[in-house]
């Protein structure tokens, strides 16, 4: 069943938004709106319930520092469930390590802020895959 309701919202935001919305192809507001509500829906599911679950885990960090290329095997290595790694050159300076792991959710996100929180890592993010 479909209910209609009303929203409020700042006239740039909103210019902002129709902005967006067009250039991933939606041809509707209410789409877009539904889409958005049902991914955080879903992600707060993933996130917060017991299942096993996957998940990456980016990490960004300059690449001289030999103590971050130890450290992020180190931790690795405690956590266990990894599944897979990728380690790309972005330029003279930087490193992107992908991470795919697996387990509940909690851990994944354990994880996630150990990395994100140590020295010499310029920039993290968690994704739940599933």
């Amino acid at each position: 069943m479909i209910k209609r309701f009303g929203v409020s919202i700042d006239g740039d935001l909103l210019s902002q938004f129709d902005e967006l919305i067009r250039g991933e192809g939606y041809g509707s507001r209410s789409r877009a709106i539904e889409d958005m509500v049902r991914d955080r829906i879903l992600k707060r599911a993933v996130e917060e319930g017991a299942e096993e679950r996957m998940g990456v885990i980016t990490a960004v960090y300059d690449h001289s520092s030999t103590q971050v290329v130890k450290k992020l095997l180190d931790i690795q290595h405690e956590f266990g469930k990894i599944h897979a790694t990728m380690h790309i050159h972005l330029d003279k300076e930087r490193c992107l390590e992908i991470i795919a792991v697996g387990g509940k959710p909690e851990r994944i996100k354990d994880l996630g802020s150990k990395i994100k929180s140590m020295k010499g890592i310029m920039h993290s993010n968690l994704i739940f895959a599933c």
